[in-house]
């Protein structure tokens, strides 16, 4: 079943960021490799808009609260 997710991330600085940009490119590329995602896409600004090949919303719903977080630094 194909999913269409479009991500709308906060208004936040870019250097805040920086580092959860970097952890998500490679979490995406593992995605494509297997066949989960079939595409994506960089949107105009920020965010990202891309297509999911799974066997239901559960399936997507597990992969998407996987993507790696950045650790905080204070």
């Amino acid at each position: 079943m194909l999913f269409l997710v479009i991500s709308t991330p906060a208004p936040t600085r870019p250097s805040e960021v920086r580092e959860s940009r970097r952890n998500f490119w490679p979490w995406i590329e593992d995605k494509l490799e297997r066949g989960i995602a079939r595409s994506v896409y960089p949107r105009a600004g920020r965010g990202v808009v891309a297509v999911f090949d799974v066997d239901s919303h559960e399936t997507l719903h597990l992969s998407l609260i996987h993507i790696p977080q950045p650790t905080r630094r204070y």
